[in-house]
């Protein structure tokens, strides 16, 4: 029942808040507070409203454990890494070499162009600075992605999956990933529609694509007991899916095969995690 409770009250206080911040979203017109809402807030809003309902439902933080340091979380760090590289190559590489999307030189689009922007006055034109200076905004978007992934897992693996877990709630990771999922969807119903598709295909697609991420993520929270896994993993899907591997293509989503609402990326999703779960690996029977 407290398990419930705190379900309720989370709940409640995301719906709340993502109703807040879609909302600005939808009627600011200053870039600088878009990139504030949508670059934080916005992902932070599972964070808060944990935050919230641990308060109001006077439960502690012991289960929000940051561990690191153990054989088993480095593995599933390094899974983390590897899961969204792995979906790249197939979907993406199935894409290109079928040229159902062109592969083209490497132009930075969303964040990275952001990010790149705001260094172009600095930057030299070649040399050991350039270098330099590339690898310091390659770690700047890591921290950023890291950050904002954090927000979200916090709410989504940290509070919300353990309590649907500890309540008995048949098809927990399932269910999790399913409602990680939806809660995008007002952003992509607003959006400019994708390769020429109604909002609702794309959605409809983006719903499978991150329902699968999100059941790779939860047995990465569950089997490691730790955050950091499920972190590691969404933000190294934001960067190596969102930005690089679409940043070969037409940029941030724009083909019907690739990015996140593509159909051959959420076809390799189902594929992948469909094999995983052919291993029958009981993720809930090993959390602690």
């Amino acid at each position: 029942m407290h398990s419930k409770n705190g379900l309720r009250l989370f709940f409640l206080f995301l719906l709340l808040f993502t109703a807040l911040f879609d909302g600005l979203l939808l009627y600011t017109q200053s870039i600088t507070i878009l990139f504030l809402i949508n670059g934080f807030f916005v992902m932070w809003t599972p964070a808060i409203a944990s935050g919230v309902a641990r308060l109001l439902n006077h439960e502690d933080w012991h289960d929000l454990s940051f561990r690191w340091h153990t054989r088993s979380i480095g593995i599933a760090c390094l899974l983390a890494v590897l899961f969204p590289l792995v979906i790249g190559f197939l979907a993406y590489g199935t894409a290109w070499i079928t040229h159902l999307t062109p592969l083209l030189p490497f132009h930075a689009t969303g964040d990275l162009e952001d990010v790149m922007e705001v260094a172009a006055p600095f930057a030299p034109s070649a040399g050991p600075t350039l270098l330099l200076l590339q690898a310091g905004l390659a770690l700047l978007l890591t921290v950023i992605s890291i950050i904002a992934a954090a927000g979200e897992e916090i709410g989504w693996r940290g509070y919300m999956l353990p309590r649907m877990v500890e309540g008995k709630v048949p098809g927990a990771i399932i269910i999790s990933g399913l409602i990680w999922s939806l809660w995008h969807w007002p952003q992509i119903l607003f959006s400019p529609p994708v390769a020429s598709m109604p909002q609702i295909v794309t959605a409809s697609i983006f719903l499978v694509t991150i329902t699968a991420l999100g059941c790779v993520s939860a047995w990465l929270r569950l089997r490691s007991g730790s955050m950091w896994p499920p972190i590691i993993l969404h933000a190294a899907w934001n960067i190596i899916i969102v930005e690089i591997f679409n940043d070969f293509t037409q940029g941030v989503d724009t083909s019907l095969w690739t990015g996140e609402p593509g159909i051959l990326v959420a076809c390799t999703m189902v594929l992948v995690v469909g094999l995983l779960s052919i291993t029958r690996v009981k993720s809930s029977t090993t959390y602690k």
